[in-house]
């Protein structure tokens, strides 16, 4: 019995997708060979997300775009991680503006940044069903952890920090 299938008993039962990520928190631009993306692209971010700096160079922003920093979920996945957050993970950690979040679930005129709105999708991914887990493409929750934990730590990187 390896470490994962203690970890994750999900693990035992279905085998695990060589792709962790799904279709929902990837671009088709992923796939070019280039490390260079057009600046188009990003431009392509919901509404209810912040936009850029307008300080960031080309370079900053293709950073972020590969790291996956600007892949976001579904909507459907995204209001249930929300929706999860507000229930489970707000109460111990009140760290955000709960008015924004019911905004965006509210459809109404909320704006976040990405890489908080990234951070809080992480934080949410543990206590989302597993169904909207499944809906969203991922055999695991522990897939799902790890794919949103990639996007969020882009925020902890020195470079990061020093775009935003």
């Amino acid at each position: 019995m390896s470490y994962a299938s203690l970890v994750d008993r999900e693990a035992n039962s279905r085998p695990l997708k060589t792709d962790l990520t799904p279709p929902s928190l990837t671009n088709s631009h992923h796939t070019c060979n280039s490390t260079e993306i057009s600046w188009t692209n990003h431009l392509k971010l919901p509404e209810f997300v912040r936009p850029l700096p307008g300080n960031l160079t080309k370079e900053d922003i293709n950073y972020l775009y590969l790291a996956g920093a600007l892949d976001l979920p579904s909507t459907r996945f995204l209001k249930a991680l929300l929706s999860s957050y507000i229930q489970y993970v707000y109460p111990y950690l009140p760290t955000t503006d709960l008015t924004i979040i019911i905004g965006i679930l509210g459809g109404e005129n909320a704006k976040i940044s990405v890489l908080l709105l990234q951070a809080i999708n992480f934080a949410a991914v543990a206590f989302v069903d597993m169904i909207e887990i499944r809906l969203a493409g991922f055999n695991t929750r522990r897939s799902c952890r790890k794919a949103f934990y990639d996007k969020a730590k882009v925020s902890d990187s020195s470079k990061a920090r020093n775009i935003i």
